[in-house]
């Protein structure tokens, strides 16, 4: 696997072979080296899925050298998807979850579970008869 992080002239590229155990980790780790990195002022490109940006704000001043760094401000944090990875996206097929798994039956109009549940079992059972 190969994770590519551009942040405007520096790039960090990490090549990893990785069992499917040690992905979860990467990911939780990675908001932490995404904020250190938008910290330095650069932003941040994941090749294929997303780019980060800040926006950055602060006080009116007549000159620019009055600005200091205690007054300036994140504003906002940008999240640009890949468009590659947008049009991929959007390419998806969706299907309805069984409301019986997710809501109480007593929320659910009569029958709907039953229905649900049985639609279910002809789908499990046209699956297993495939094998």
């Amino acid at each position: 696997m190969l994770l590519c992080v551009l942040c405007g002239e520096f790039r960090h590229t990490l090549f990893l072979g990785l069992s499917k155990g040690e992905v979860p980790n990467i990911l939780t780790d990675l908001p932490d080296v995404i904020e250190k990195i938008l910290k330095n002022g650069e932003s941040v490109s994941i090749r294929g899925l997303e780019s980060f940006h800040t926006s950055i704000t602060s006080n009116s001043f007549e000159h620019p050298e009055d600005v200091l760094p205690h007054e300036v401000r994140v504003s906002k944090v940008y999240f640009i998807a890949d468009r590659k990875f947008t049009h991929r996206v959007s390419q998806m097929t969706f299907y309805r979850c069984p409301l019986f798994k997710y809501f109480p039956r007593h929320l659910l109009r009569a029958g709907t579970a039953e229905e649900e549940e049985s639609q279910e079992q002809e789908d499990n059972s046209g699956i297993s008869g495939k094998g």
